[in-house]
């Protein structure tokens, strides 16, 4: 068994910026089976012959019993293409512990002829998978209990464990069958790369890259990380991503899945229709260009190819000061994006830069406010001696016709 796809975190469907449509299908539900559709087709084209999920095939753990039926019908697809399919629970697929997790349900349904590995399509404990011509330890997701008070070393603790159950299942798998042997998991891998920068915590167990390496093994397929990534070959080790984005920290995370050949080391990304996030940031001269009644437009194209907005969901943000802002049409800019063909506008979203309040301390309870009104005019360097006169004098005459 030379290829195999590692799909991304499935996640179905997202919840969130989601829609219902006139056919009363939830948008995000669309997108989910879009991006379900080409992932079998790349399976297909690729002629793989096992295809790995590994962990969170829901948002959370109590899904609709609708979101279970999608992921068993997709399952079910790859099987009936000759495709063996081998899944295990993430951690947003996890109850409290001892307690039946969705994933064992989506388990129930995995093919009778799949004995003696009954649960294969939803594994929940550690254990080992014989497909034809090849093993899959698998590493669920499992709630483990804390043994240390400190969350670093729990950490660390639980690390060291899965290290060795790992090696155990391993052993076993050749032993039973000596042939190919992978892992498959949903947990972190030291020396991942996290989106936007950010760094694995002290608290998140990581299983160590050299330790995963220094066993005979093929492969190791991971999820949980939402950016996809190689890490290492000989033996090829990655995460998979995610197949739909969650939101705009995804914004630049690619979406799809690897094709691995097992005999090359080699490892395919294929990226998939996701459903793209796109943040606008409207710089100096479009917020120039609104405030001064120019198109939306028009100002939008300054800052961004208003292409990319189509079929996008789209934010825009700017910075301004307190008074700009006002002056800034929020109903317009949003309309301008949906013109330009975007699937949602999620908002638009102002910095206001907050200007300093300056105080004339000669001001007082006893002050009148004509006099009060001149003094605080006086501190104002952005008006011109004209306007100062002219706000005075108006202040002058209502103040008459108030006291007169």
């Amino acid at each position: 068994m030379a290829k195999i796809l590692c799909s991304g975190d499935l996640h179905c469907f997202w919840p969130t910026f989601n829609r219902t449509g006139e056919d009363g299908i939830p948008s995000r539900l669309q997108d989910w089976r879009r991006s379900a559709q080409a992932l079998l087709q790349a399976a297909i084209e690729h002629d793989v012959r096992a295809a790995l999920f590994p962990g969170d095939f829901f948002p959370n753990s109590r899904p609709a019993p609708a979101q279970v039926l999608e992921i068993v019908n997709l399952f079910a697809k790859f099987e009936k293409n000759g495709i063996a399919v081998v899944g295990c629970a993430g951690n947003h697929d996890l109850l409290g512990p001892g307690q039946l997790s969705p994933v064992d349900l989506v388990a129930r349904f995995s093919p009778t002829a799949s004995y003696p590995n009954p649960d294969r399509w939803g594994v929940t404990r550690p254990s080992y998978v014989t497909l034809e011509g090849l093993n899959v330890v698998v590493l669920p997701s499992v709630k483990i209990p804390q043994t240390s008070s400190d969350p670093a070393v729990a950490a660390q603790d639980i690390s060291d464990k899965l290290i060795a159950v790992a090696r155990s299942l391993v052993a076993q798998a050749r032993e039973v069958r000596p042939q190919p042997t992978i892992i498959m998991g949903h947990w972190a891998v030291s020396g991942c790369r996290l989106a936007a920068g950010n760094s694995l915590a002290s608290t998140e167990p990581t299983l160590p890259l050299g330790e995963l390496q220094s066993l005979p093994v093929r492969a190791v397929v991971m999820g949980h990380i939402h950016t996809p990534q190689v890490i290492a070959t000989d033996p090829v080790v990655l995460h998979t991503g995610v197949l739909e984005r969650h939101d705009f920290s995804e914004e630049k995370n690619e979406c799809g899945c690897y094709i691995a050949d097992l005999e090359t080391q080699e490892a395919e990304f294929i990226e998939l229709p996701a459903r793209r996030f796109v943040t606008v940031r409207l710089d100096e001269a479009a917020l120039e260009r609104i405030t001064r009644g120019g198109a939306p437009d028009e100002a939008l194209a300054l800052c961004i190819d208003l292409s990319l907005v189509r079929d996008a969901i789209v934010r825009v943000v700017y910075r301004a000061a307190e008074e700009q802002a006002k002056r800034i049409d929020h109903n317009a800019i949003i309309q301008a994006l949906y013109d330009a063909g975007a699937h949602q506008v999620a908002g638009v979203y102002p910095e206001i830069v907050r200007s300093e309040r300056v105080r004339e301390a000669s001001i007082t309870e006893t002050t009148g406010p004509l006099d009060a009104l001149e003094k605080w005019l006086r501190l104002r360097t952005d008006l011109s001696d004209d306007m100062r006169a002219r706000v005075a004098q108006k202040a002058r005459a209502l103040l008459e016709e108030v006291y007169a």
